[in-house]
């Protein structure tokens, strides 16, 4: 895995307690093509407070170009952003 640390958009929803649970996220690649990604499985939630910025951390499991891959995705609690953190 590669830390790419770029903004993308997230389909998910929210349970009971306020906490978002991802399905898909959609990202641009450098030839501006889109790219929607189904999320198989959540494997972990946590949560992390970096220099004030309170965020989700998702580590998951997607099905890209064929092969199973794992990622890890970031909520800002703050401005309610995605980020794509490492692929």
């Amino acid at each position: 895995m590669k830390v790419v640390r770029k903004e993308i958009d997230v389909l998910c929803w929210f349970d009971q307690q306020g906490y978002p649970n991802p399905v898909r996220f959609r990202i641009i690649d450098e030839t501006k093509s889109q790219q929607v990604i189904k999320i198989d499985k959540v494997v972990t939630r946590e949560f992390e407070k970096l220099a004030g910025n309170k965020m989700f951390v998702f580590t998951c499991q997607c099905v890209i170009q064929e092969m199973l891959r794992t990622i890890v995705i970031k909520y800002e609690l703050e401005s309610c952003r995605w980020i794509l953190f490492k692929y």
